[in-house]
């Protein structure tokens, strides 16, 4: 049994989520030769290349399949999005069931089935990554709601648009999580115990590499809590993160 060094270069894995049309496809579209799986039909804007719109889960695996097997057709791969392919997953279960939806078989059964077919896509995309692609994993944003043991009451939080079985695989997964809003400065419409807030005014968006009580997010190398909305952004902080994990690696080696 051979022991090895877990600190090494790989490709990136990252998931982004963000409200409709705030640019999570322009923004992957950024990275390096990128190639779309493309599940929604909606970057007929963008330039890049892709195979041909999915409709159904067999056709995003087949397409994954090719990618690890015929290396090297780009540097990244960009899911679009898995909201959409969680979406595949859950009709073809119901349909090979003949389920209504996911709730027919009672007992939280069918959203077991959903986790147990969803991390059978995450070892696809761990084959893409283990392949030598970056892996770009985009996702619509929902309002979920959070029950926190230490204040005793739950908490509207923002993530990814998908069943929070499915959530929690997919973050632990990644590398990056960012989470893209635009942030919002309140108002004041009155004075006194009757005082409402409202949206005085909405900022462009940012991207956010740290989790709050109000959105999911998560960076596994050392990155700002907060980013413009650019890719040219993303890659000076990510160089930067590189650098800086290079530099621990060379003193530990220095130091052993």
């Amino acid at each position: 049994m051979q022991i090895r060094q877990t600190r090494r270069a790989s490709p990136d894995r990252i998931v982004l989520w963000g409200a409709p049309g705030i640019g999570k496809s322009t923004f992957a579209s950024k990275f390096p030769r990128p190639i779309f799986i493309d599940c929604e039909d909606g970057i007929r804007a963008i330039d890049g290349n892709s195979f041909g719109v999915c409709t159904r889960f067999s056709d995003v695996a087949e397409q994954l399949k090719y990618l690890v097997d015929n290396p090297g057709l780009c540097d990244t791969v960009i899911i679009d999005s898995v909201s959409e392919v969680e979406r595949f997953i859950a009709d073809g279960l119901c349909q090979a069931n003949n389920w209504k939806d996911l709730t027919t078989p009672g007992f939280g059964n069918g959203f077991e089935a959903l986790r147990g077919a969803f991390l059978k896509l995450l070892a696809m995309l761990q084959q893409v990554n283990n392949a030598g692609y970056t892996v770009v994993v985009l996702a619509r944003e929902a309002m979920t709601s959070v029950a926190d043991a230490d204040v005793g009451k739950d908490y509207v939080q923002m993530g990814p648009a998908m069943h929070k079985k499915c959530v929690e695989p997919l973050t632990g997964w990644a590398d990056f999580v960012l989470a893209v809003r635009r942030p919002v400065i309140l108002g004041a419409q009155a004075k006194g115990a009757g005082q409402k807030q409202f949206a005085a005014a909405i900022q462009d968006a940012v991207i956010y590499t740290t989790t709050t009580a109000g959105h999911i997010a998560k960076a596994r190398f050392p990155m700002p809590a907060q980013l413009e909305f650019s890719y040219a952004a993303w890659q000076t902080a990510r160089q930067s993160a590189a650098t800086t994990t290079t530099n621990a690696t060379q003193n530990e080696t220095n130091n052993a």
